[in-house]
C-alpha cells in the first residue's frame, strides 16, 4: 500500500499490520529492528502481529523468522492481495470516502453513530487527514460531510486515492458500460 493511504488509516493496529506486510514485500529479509523503526512500536509489538499475520495469512502466504529477520513467502498471490486489502475492510474514512464518491452523504453525526464511536472521535478522524486532502486545494466540510473544492481537484484527488494507491476493499471500479465505452472510443481511436 502506498503511503499516501497509509494516512488515512485510522486504527493504528490495522495500520501497523499493513506497514509491516508492506516492508516484507519490498525487503528480501526484514530485521526486528528495521520493522520497529517503521512502525514506531516495540519488538514485542512486532513479534505479536508477525505471529498474528502467520495465522491470518493461512495458506495465501508464510511468514518466516531467521536470525536476520523476517521473510514472507506468497504462494497465492490474488488470495494474499485479498486479504491484505480485508485488513482494511471497516476503516472509517476509507468507507467515508467511498461514500462520498456516490454522493450517498451523511452528517458527522450520522457517521459517529454508523461507526458506534462519539462524534468527537469522528471529528478526530475527519480532521487527522486535512493537509492531506489540503493538497489538493480541497477542503473537508463536516455537515454534511464532503470535499469542497474544484471538479477537477476532487477528481485528482480520488484519482491518486484509488488508482495511484494499492487496491481495498472500498477502492471503486468503473462499471462494465463504462469499461466497454472506453474500449469502443479506444477502438474507433486505434482504427484511424
Amino acid at each position: 500500500m502506498k503511503n499516501f493511504q497509509l494516512n488515512f488509516v485510522s486504527d493504528k493496529v490495522k495500520l501497523r499490520l499493513i506497514q509491516i506486510l508492506n516492508e516484507l514485500e519490498h525487503h528480501e529479509i526484514c530485521s526486528t529492528q528495521r520493522l520497529t523503526t517503521v512502525t514506531k512500536n516495540t519488538a514485542r509489538t512486532i513479534i505479536t502481529d508477525i505471529n498474528y499475520l502467520r495465522d491470518y495469512l493461512g495458506k495465501a502466504a508464510n511468514i518466516i523468522s531467521s536470525k536476520q529477520g523476517y521473510t514472507i513467502n506468497i504462494y497465492h498471490a490474488e488470495e494474499y492481495i485479498d486479504k491484505k486489502s480485508s485488513i482494511l475492510e471497516d476503516e472509517p474514512l476509507f468507507v467515508i470516502l467511498e461514500r462520498m464518491f456516490f454522493n450517498e452523504l451523511l452528517s458527522i453525526y450520522e457517521w459517529a453513530d454508523y461507526f458506534h464511536v462519539s462524534e468527537s472521535t469522528m471529528i478526530k478522524y475527519l480532521k487527522s487527514i486535512t493537509k492531506e486532502v489540503q493538497a489538493f486545494n480541497i477542503t473537508l466540510d463536516l455537515n454534511p460531510v464532503n470535499l469542497i473544492g474544484s471538479e477537477a481537484d476532487i477528481r485528482y484527488f480520488y484519482f491518486a486515492f484509488y488508482y495511484e494507491s494499492d487496491i481495498t476493499p472500498h477502492t471503486v471500479f468503473p462499471s462494465i458500460a463504462a469499461q466497454e465505452s472506453v474500449l469502443q472510443i479506444s477502438n474507433q481511436f486505434a482504427a484511424t
